[in-house]
């Protein structure tokens, strides 16, 4: 009697860690395209160039773009407090631009709504 009592407990123990747990980890594809979309709108209005829409973005949808971003992460408006309401540089721009994209990957798979 011990011993099947041992080969149930031996059964059991094999198929709790025999199983392997599947998770399916999903981004979701129309978050991640507008996201990006502000993103590029805010480097081209930095850059001075098109975006990916070979649109040249104006202030309107720059600001829209800031706003649109800083609903998920912070974006540093003291940056853009001089005349032009613009990062005063690239390298400014790409610092806050590297924080946006890290809080992205970070954030990716936690089922993101725009």
């Amino acid at each position: 009697m011990k011993n099947i009592y041992l080969i149930v407990y031996i059964c059991f123990l094999h198929s709790c860690y025999g199983q392997k747990q599947i998770i399916i980890l999903n981004e979701n594809k129309e978050f991640k395209e507008k996201y990006f979309a502000c993103i590029d709108n805010v480097e081209a209005y930095t850059l001075n160039k098109e975006n990916k829409d070979s649109i040249q973005v104006d202030l309107p949808l720059f600001k829209e773009s800031l706003s649109s971003i800083s609903r998920f992460i912070k974006v540093d408006y003291t940056f853009l407090t001089n005349y032009d309401f613009k990062y005063p540089n690239y390298e400014v721009f790409k610092k806050e631009k590297e924080k946006w994209l890290n809080w992205y990957e970070e954030n990716k798979h936690k089922n993101l709504k725009w």
